[in-house]
This record gives structure tokens, C-alpha cells and sequence, in this order.
């Protein structure tokens, strides 16, 4: 059976990082991952692959956008990307990603998780350096 996308690929924008364009340390990246909590859509992503790369966010009304850049999720881990997941399970989120904590080589990456969580707004509240290891 063949299965074909109903529409063309669109782009997704995301506002609010017009003034970054120096840094790149809001811009896309690499890694996207989008997922719904209540009314909001998120859109993690690495912001680059640079070592002062790591796991930012947007959010949107839609799944289309666009998307308003909200901040960071976490600081910069070792491995110079941030790719990431969420995964929900008995009503909390949790973030995988990856580091090389463990090996020192960043090809050679651990998979961490830490758990997500929100203020009342609906915004992420910034990651602490757990490192929970798969």
C-alpha cells in the first residue's frame, strides 16, 4: 500500500528571536519535537551545533504556528546538540535527551531523562541538572 502526505510540506516560523540573529541561540536547529499539553503546542528544538547549543522552545495556539520562541528548557549539555522527547506517564511529563557524561566522547552519547514541569502560565520551567541515565 502507498501512503502519501494529503498537502503539501509547509515551513513552521517562529517569532519572538528576530533580534538573535547574531548568536543563533534561538533559532532552529535541529531536532524538533512537538507535542500538545492543554490548549498549547510545543515546539523543542536545538537552537544549533555549536557547544553553546542546547534545547529550546516555542509554543502556539495550532500546531501550524506560528510559534512564539519562549527560552531555554535546559542548559548546555556536554554533547553539543540537545535532541529530545517527552514522554507523559502517571500524569507528569518527563524529557529524554542525551549527553556523554558517561563516555567523555560525544559520539558516544547516554540517554538521560529529567521531569518536565510547567508554571500556571503554561510556560516550562528550566531543567536542573538531574541527569537521570538510561
Amino acid at each position: 500500500m502507498s501512503r502519501q502526505i494529503a498537502a503539501p510540506i509547509k515551513g513552521i516560523k517562529i517569532t519572538g528571536n528576530e533580534g538573535d540573529k547574531k548568536n543563533n541561540l534561538s533559532f532552529y536547529g535541529e531536532g524538533a519535537f512537538v507535542f500538545k499539553r492543554n490548549d498549547l503546542f510545543y515546539l523543542l528544538y536545538s537552537n544549533s551545533r555549536r557547544k553553546k547549543s542546547t534545547l529550546v522552545y516555542a509554543t502556539s495556539k495550532t500546531p501550524m504556528g506560528p510559534f512564539n520562541f519562549q527560552g531555554e528548557v535546559m542548559d548546555v549539555v556536554n554533547s553539543w546538540t540537545s535532541h529530545n522527547s517527552i514522554v507523559e506517564f502517571n500524569d507528569k511529563c518527563y524529557l529524554f535527551y542525551h549527553n556523554m557524561n558517561l563516555s567523555s566522547n560525544s559520539c558516544h552519547r547516554s540517554i538521560c531523562f529529567d521531569e518536565l514541569t510547567f508554571d500556571e502560565a503554561g510556560k516550562i520551567n528550566k531543567l536542573k541538572k538531574n541527569y537521570y541515565h538510561l
